[in-house]
């Protein structure tokens, strides 16, 4: 069964006008409403959907529905029927005094004026401003009768921003720092909300980009580059476009700048398709850095590839066993060593019997003495 409901019925003023009236309800058994607002015998009509799952509706009328025509007065009577369009018979009405909440303006304001200069030329221009009630603000920037155009959006803060440079022909507009310039900001959704400003173009001087180069090494194994590392240094850049070159074979890469150090670091390796550069260690390399911000920042380094070796131990463990072996000395001599002290009592008598004989025995039992004690020694 249909049945249909007419909650509220709002009305916005604006300078005195009713600018719009809101119209809202609840439907069951019903997919579309058709609802008619009628104000000094005007009648406007439009047809609206009934949301499937709440069975919520609102019907809007404005500038575009003909509201003016209607004739409308805060504070005066207007009746509203809603009809469902699948069952005509299934509908409501209201009647009453309209009642008006007083529209919220657009507001718009140009805040700042800031121009860039580099080398005695003005080569950005940028304007800050706030904005409510407005979701665009199309800025108009004035120098010596040229002018140039921004379309900025406005965020939810109600803050908006254009940036007007080379790319929005600034340098047509021959501008100059401390030169006269015009800047008008207008709404986009109420071209009657504006502001403008006028005065000298206050300049800063621009920051200019630097990059650097700071060492290329690469990685060997088994004979082959791996992988191939560049570093780096920039100042007022963002994203570095790094070029290495190998054997006439290019590979490319863009890699941040680290907003607090300023360093960059590019690595190239097996899935940059390092092998078709057929790099070797030792062998000259090319290296290219490119500030993507600023094109001309540029830093190039030709060098011969310095490479570390990566290598791969490995340790085994095994049982170990030590053995020590003592040699004595063999032969008579190991005999007469062994029996030294018999020796000798033997060469006193020896002595005392045949001189000859005693030194000869003598200098054999000294020498054998020797060979049997000391050998062994060196042995161990």
């Amino acid at each position: 069964m249909c049945t249909i409901k007419i909650g509220s019925v709002t009305a916005v003023e604006s300078g005195g006008q009713v600018a719009s009236v809101t119209v809202e309800g609840k439907a069951v058994g019903c997919s579309q409403i058709r609802a008619s607002f009628t104000c000094q015998g005007n009648v406007i009509s439009k047809v609206v959907p009934v949301d499937p799952g709440g069975g919520a509706w609102k019907a809007i009328f404005d500038a575009s529905d003909n509201l003016v025509v209607a004739e409308c007065e805060c504070g005066g009577p207007v009746r509203v029927e809603a009809v469902c369009v699948d069952d005509p018979n299934c509908a409501d009405t209201w009647k009453g005094e309209l009642d008006c909440e007083e529209a919220r303006r657009c507001e718009i304001k140009i805040t700042s004026v800031m121009g860039t200069e580099s080398g005695g030329q003005v080569t950005s221009v940028i304007v800050l401003g706030q904005a409510t009630e407005c979701s665009r603000a199309k800025v108009s920037f004035t120098c010596r009768g040229n002018v140039i155009s921004e379309v900025a959006p406005v965020d939810s803060g109600g803050n908006w921003k254009a940036v007007f440079d080379a790319a929005d022909k600034l340098a047509v507009a021959e501008c100059e720092c401390d030169g006269p310039v015009h800047v008008k900001a207008v709404c986009v959704d109420d071209p009657n909300c504006a502001d403008t400003w006028e005065g000298d173009l206050d300049c800063e001087e621009a920051r200019r980009c630097e990059i650097k180069i700071t060492s290329v090494t690469g990685t060997e194994s088994g004979g082959q580059v791996t992988s191939v590392t560049v570093l780096g240094k920039a100042a007022n850049c963002s994203k570095v476009e790094v070029t290495f070159t190998c054997q006439g074979q290019g590979i490319t890469t863009v890699v941040p700048v680290d907003p607090g150090s300023g360093t960059w670091k590019a690595v190239f390796d097996a899935a940059d398709e390092l092998k078709l550069a057929e790099c070797k260690c030792d062998g000259p390399v090319r290296v290219r850095a490119v500030c993507l911000d600023d094109p001309e920042c540029v830093d190039k380094r030709e060098d011969e590839l310095d490479c570390d070796v990566t290598t791969t131990t490995t340790t085994t463990h095994l049982p170990t066993t030590t053995t020590t072996t003592t040699k004595q000395g063999g032969g008579i001599c190991g005999i007469l060593s062994l029996a030294f002290l018999l020796v000798f009592a033997s060469i006193l008598l020896l002595i005392f019997s045949s001189p000859t004989n005693g030194l000869i025995a003598a200098g054999l039992a000294v020498t054998c003495l020797l060979v049997g004690v000391l050998a062994p020694a060196a042995n161990e």
